[in-house]
């Protein structure tokens, strides 16, 4: 989805995009060794991302602009992934290998920046970004979680 809103000055705009991603995918492979079944493995896999974006741009005058906006990525990816081998005709899960990974990144993201050209022989741009991340990654069958939050300026 898409917004775009144009002033009555040249230059001078509000654009938004807003975009959302559902997938989902299930694969099963059945492994044979030597004529015998010896082992199935399935992974199921869900994403949900979400994109959110604005920039508003200010033309100044005829050769210079003002500029700030922001950006929103939301990530977040589901895998379940099983490993069953074959004992004496029955099959088993085995414990070790089998998991649940949940990965979630969240990145938070704003900039400012300002332009000019000089005699249309030199140009120049200042910006600033700042950026937020706060990432997690949840292996449930094994109980290993980590988070982890950080923040930068460019």
């Amino acid at each position: 989805m898409n917004f775009d809103k144009k002033f009555k000055t040249n230059g001078h705009k509000l654009t938004a995009d807003f975009q959302y991603e559902d997938t989902s995918e299930d694969e099963n492979s059945l492994i044979t060794q030597d004529g015998t079944d010896a082992e199935k493995v399935r992974t199921y896999e869900v994403q949900k991302e979400i994109l959110l974006r604005t920039d508003y741009v200010l033309p100044i005058g005829e050769k210079s602009q003002f500029e700030f906006g922001y950006r929103g990525n939301f990530n977040n990816l589901n895998t379940a992934y099983k490993l069953d081998f074959n004992e004496n005709g029955t099959f088993v899960v085995d414990s070790d290998v089998s998991n649940n990974l949940i990965y979630k990144e969240n990145v938070n993201a704003l900039y400012s920046q300002y332009g000019s050209k000089i005699k249309d022989k030199f140009s120049y741009l200042l910006r600033l970004r700042s950026e937020a991340t706060d990432m997690t990654v949840d292996q449930r069958t094994s109980n290993d979680y980590q988070n982890r939050t950080y923040s930068s300026f460019f």
